[in-house]
Parts: structure tokens; C-alpha cells; sequence
């Protein structure tokens, strides 16, 4: 089995077996049923002590909300209140689970719980505020996909909240601290999940309600051998998310910050200036600086030679398998976006540079335009990618790999300047 990009764990696609009790049958005895469908497996979670019972009103919740300021506030304002405050107090373990381990009184001493203990409390919360609200059992992207014609629990390794807002339902996950209200970690996109709801527990659909969105503005001029680039980088949802990671991992330090952001694609840079806007979580993350570097810049003779995308290019396919048998799955919606105004050097002249083009997808679902032109001096450069659909099965293959065999080639292509004569 060869693995490639955008796929869960290996484990959904090779054989395997799996068990679990269904019946006990001892002599002289009736017959025992353990378990038997879905149905009746979430009856039984209802009624468990550490997890129905720790999604109901209670009144160690009761107290904690006291102090929120919920009085007048909306449906949706009063669940944005909760989820924050339940996510500001209690950290994730980095543990999965679908059980309350500790005591709720514990847990909120130790500020500290598995996904499951947080998501349990955050769901009763959220009920003991007046707010219809129920927990969803769901198998992270790492574990592996449901197989729903097997009722086996096991499969199950993460617990989120559904809360009806009226509007809608919102699916929540306060293990994650980096992202906005109503917006679940990469990790817990795997298309489906169980919502317990006793006699009424129901299977729905978990989508990806933000997408990898990126915003790379560059303004280059030729210094010498080298480029001078100035850089403004906005990105949202989980490319945001990513962002803010990695700024705390370098203790908010900027430069340390944007080394280590643009390290993939400049093996030589002189930072001059660096900085960060954090915003809010809704409104992304930008950072950007003023760089030095002699990649994507070759001399010969009279001619200079410019890789335009520069650290944006994707370099190769990332399909490169000949018949993949097992679907594309990219858990968000991608779309980035790369504009760069580049002065050409007194004394130069282009004479060549990439032509404006526009490629997509038989379905419409992925999206691939360069928009190029040079006025005077000046030359602009634009290229969108954008990937609509999240979902790409092995019959799509052949098609979605000979779009990024384009979009590579394209991103490859060079603006050539040379010395007037």
C-alpha cells in the first residue's frame, strides 16, 4: 500500500477484521444481547454515568455560567460565551476519548481533559444554559473513516457538541483554541458522525465550515544578484490556524516567526523587517517583512532569469501514483491566491514571460487562472488555485492529477529579462 497526499490512515483501506460482543449465551440462562445496532448502543451511552449523564443540566454547570453576563443575550451569543469559556479553561491533554475519566468537579480543578471530558462538559453546559445542545460520537481522520453497516463502538474515538441555534446546527470542538466558533479541527473532518440522542440518535453529515485560505502579496525589484522582496501574507481558517501554531511555537518572536513560514521555499534570506497582525480568529492572520534572497534568481550574460511564484510554487505533483485506487479526501475547501508586482532593473527589457491562461476541471470543481501583463517598467502577476470539492474518488484520479501536472508546469514557467543594447 502506497500512500500519497490527502488520504486518512492507511488502515481504512487495507483488509482487516474486527469483533465485538454481540451476544451471551450461558447455560440455563436466556440469551444476553450486548449489542446489536446503532440504536441501541446509543440508548445505552444515554444511561451511562460518565457520559449521558455528564451532558444533562447540572449544577456544578449551573454555577459556571452564573458569572458568564448571559442575561439578554442571543441563542448564538449565549454558545459563543460558553464554548470560549469552557475552551479558556480547560486544555487539551492531546488525549482522544468518549468518556468522562475524572469527576466534572476534577476536571475543572485541573483545568486540564481528554477531547471527550471537554466536549461532554461543554455539551451539558450548553444545555444548563437553555440551549438544545447534544453530543456527536465521531472517528478523527487518524483513526480511521465509519463503517456504518457495523455497529461497533471502538470505531468511535472522539466526542464534539451539536448545538441547534435556530438558524441551524453548529457542530463545536473546544479542544482547539486556534479557531473561530463553529469551526472543528482538521482533524475531526471525516464526513460523519452519531449524534446521541437516545431513542432519537441520528447520523449527520460533518462538513468543513471554513477552508485553507491564503492571500500571498509580493512587491520584488532585482538588487544586484539578489531580490528584494517585500511580503504581505494574509491567511484564514486553517491556514490561519496553522499560522497562529507556529507563531506561539516561536514565542511570538516575528522574525523567528517568518524564518521559520518561509524556510520551505528560501534555503538563502536576509530578513530586514518583520511583523505579525494577529486579528481575531474570524478575521485571519497576516505577517510579512522585507527579505533579501538570491533564490529564484539566476544571472548569465546579459539575461536574468526569475522564477515568478518563487516559494508558492509547488515544485512537483503531489499525485504522482499511476492508478490510485483509494479517494482523494483534503479535509477543507483550498483557496489561495498569489499577486506580485515586480520592477524590472533600468537598463533591462522583458522579453519573455508567462501568458495568461485559465484551466478547470470537467465537474468545475477545481480552478486553476494566471493573469499576467507589463506596463512600462512594471510587471503584474496574478495566479488563483482554488479546489471547491473535498472529495475525489479513484474514477476522478486521472483527472485531478493531470490538473496539477498544468498547474506545476505553469507555476515553473520564467520571466526572462535581458540587457539593452
Amino acid at each position: 500500500f502506497v500512500t500519497e497526499k490527502y488520504s486518512t490512515t492507511p488502515k481504512d483501506y487495507l483488509s482487516s477484521i474486527a469483533f465485538q460482543l454481540q451476544t451471551i449465551n450461558f447455560p440455563n440462562q436466556p440469551i444476553k444481547t450486548v449489542t446489536s445496532n446503532w440504536q441501541e448502543m446509543a440508548e445505552e451511552l444515554s444511561e451511562t454515568e460518565s457520559f449521558g449523564r455528564v451532558v444533562k443540566p447540572l449544577g456544578v454547570y449551573k454555577k459556571q455560567i452564573e458569572g458568564l453576563g448571559l442575561d439578554g443575550k442571543s441563542e448564538l451569543e449565549k454558545a459563543a460565551i460558553v464554548f470560549n469559556h469552557v475552551r479558556k479553561n480547560i486544555v487539551w491533554n492531546k488525549k482522544y476519548g468518549i468518556y468522562l475519566n475524572n469527576t466534572i468537579a476534577e476536571v475543572f480543578k485541573n483545568k486540564e481533559g481528554s477531547s471527550g471530558e471537554i466536549n461532554l462538559i461543554l455539551t451539558g453546559m450548553l444545555k444548563s444554559a437553555g440551549l438544545e445542545a447534544n453530543p456527536v460520537l465521531i472517528s478523527t481522520r487518524g483513526h480511521g473513516i465509519l463503517r456504518k453497516g457495523y455497529p461497533i463502538k471502538s470505531q468511535f474515538n472522539h466526542v464534539i457538541a451539536m448545538v441547534n441555534l435556530g438558524e441551524g446546527l453548529v457542530t463545536l470542538d473546544a479542544t482547539n483554541r486556534l479557531l473561530d466558533f463553529g469551526v472543528l479541527p482538521e482533524n475531526d473532518l471525516n464526513r460523519s458522525g452519531l449524534v446521541i440522542l437516545g431513542k432519537n440518535s441520528a447520523w449527520v453529515d460533518i462538513e468543513p465550515t471554513a477552508n485553507y485560505k491564503k492571500v500571498t502579496s509580493v512587491i520584488a525589484s532585482v538588487n544586484e544578484d539578489q531580490l528584494k522582496l517585500g511580503l504581505r501574507i494574509q491567511e484564514k481558517g486553517y491556514s490561519g490556524a496553522r499560522c497562529r501554531a507556529l507563531y506561539n511555537k516561536k514565542e511570538k518572536d516575528c522574525e523567528k516567526f517568518l524564518q521559520a513560514h518561509l524556510e520551505d521555499g528560501f534555503s538563502e534570506m536576509e530578513i530586514d523587517t518583520a511583523w505579525v497582525n494577529e486579528y481575531s480568529l474570524k478575521s485571519g492572520f497576516v505577517s510579512g517583512g522585507e527579505i533579501l534572497t538570491s533564490n529564484f534568481l539566476n544571472q548569465s550574460g546579459d539575461f536574468i532569469y526569475l522564477e515568478p511564484l518563487m516559494n508558492e510554487a509547488m515544485g512537483e505533483n503531489p499525485f504522482k501514483l499511476e492508478k490510485r485506487m483509494y479517494p482523494v479526501d483534503i479535509p477543507a475547501p483550498i483557496d489561495e491566491t498569489y499577486n506580485l508586482t515586480l520592477s524590472v532593473p533600468e537598463g533591462y527589457e522583458v522579453v519573455e514571460m508567462p501568458k495568461p491562461t485559465k484551466v478547470v476541471t470537467p465537474d468545475k470543481m477545481a480552478l486553476f487562472t494566471f493573469q499576467s501583463n507589463s506596463i512600462g517598467q512594471v510587471i503584474q502577476l496574478q495566479a488563483k488555485l482554488k479546489i471547491d470539492k473535498t472529495l475525489f474518488l479513484p474514477d476522478e484520479y486521472e483527472g485531478l492529477k493531470s490538473f496539477y501536472d498544468y498547474v506545476v508546469k505553469k507555476q515553473a514557467e520564467q520571466i526572462v529579462l535581458k540587457r539593452k543594447t
